[in-house]
């Protein structure tokens, strides 16, 4: 009992690191193309559609 206990203890803390980089940037693109279709700043759409 003890020993699956450490295990798990063991993977959660050496995968941690790499699960909460994984979704960090899964966060951080998504937020990114968010900004970047929200603003005007890019704006080839608009562009395209006034013209």
């Amino acid at each position: 009992m003890d020993w699956s206990q450490v295990a798990w203890t063991q993977i959660f803390l050496e995968t941690s690191p790499v699960a909460v980089t994984t979704v960090g940037a899964a966060i951080v693109g998504f937020a990114l193309g968010r900004l970047l279709r929200g603003r005007p700043y890019i704006g080839r759409h608009q562009i395209s559609n006034r013209g």
